[in-house]
């Protein structure tokens, strides 16, 4: 259902974005304005105002749809964050990944939740070394999945 909702909104960005384009498109909005250019250029520019700026107001709204979507879990966490609502979950460690060689501190953790069977990946931050089928109580981010480890369990 969380991955629903957030596909959903980063599809309605996406979707408001393109109407933004199409409205820049249709009122012919000059992001560059060939008056405003050094004398040198202007009259080169002049000659391709409408592509350049069909071009500018094209790479500004795919920019910015990329960037709005690639930052929606983080603004979807951030209440929670504020507030400290994370998500507390306790479930037994079924793999785990350090990112590189030189462990920069944070590991992508794949837990069993013991009474739900659900499997859960969460990116632990600033956490010890770990061990296969270890207990673990973390709580997370609810869309990012970003989380901190609570409490190791009894198979040390």
């Amino acid at each position: 259902m969380v991955t629903i909702t957030k596909d959903y909104i980063q599809l309605g960005i996406v979707v408001l974005m393109f109407l933004v384009f199409i409205y820049w498109d249709i009122k012919k909005y000059r992001v560059i304005k060939w008056e405003k250019v050094p004398r040198n250029n202007q009259k080169y520019i002049k000659k391709r105002e409408k592509k350049i700026n069909f071009w500018v107001r094209f790479w500004l709204t795919l920019f910015t749809s990329v960037v709005v979507v690639l930052a929606t879990p983080n603004m979807m966490d951030f209440p929670a964050f504020i507030t400290g609502d994370y998500i507390v979950c306790e479930g037994r460690v079924i793999s785990y990944d350090y990112p590189d060689k030189n462990d920069l501190g944070w590991k992508e953790v794949e837990l069993q939740n013991e009474e739900t069977g659900e499997v859960i990946t969460v990116d632990l931050y600033d956490c010890p070394k770990l061990y296969q089928e270890e207990t673990l109580t973390v709580k997370y981010l609810k869309y990012t999945k970003h989380g901190v480890l609570v409490k190791r369990g009894e198979n040390e």
